[in-house]
């Protein structure tokens, strides 16, 4: 599965401690959502566009089925929320 943020926008002023943000969500070339963060230290959120739920339950089960993402001292379950964070990070 390839998942690509496309039209990111990013509100540097706004970003406290999280960075606040704005992009839609493609799946295998297909946009099915789009995600934002307001930037104060809450988590990102995805919502799906008209008839992609189907795509977003596949995606979430595929995370969830994943293995963890290890950091130096602990580990995070993987799910959507965190790909995307992923991946703005990579597009910052």
């Amino acid at each position: 599965m390839k998942l690509q943020l496309k039209n990111v926008k990013v509100f540097e002023a706004m970003s406290e401690e999280t960075t606040a943000f704005y992009a839609d969500v493609y799946a295998n070339g297909k946009k099915i959502c789009y995600a934002k963060n307001d930037g104060r230290g809450g988590e990102t959120y995805y919502h799906p566009y008209e008839n992609c739920r189907d795509e977003i339950n596949l995606i979430e089960e595929f995370y969830k089925n994943s293995p963890p993402k290890k950091y130096r001292d602990f580990e995070i379950e993987m799910s959507l929320t965190m790909a995307i964070d992923d991946l703005l990070e990579e597009f910052r």
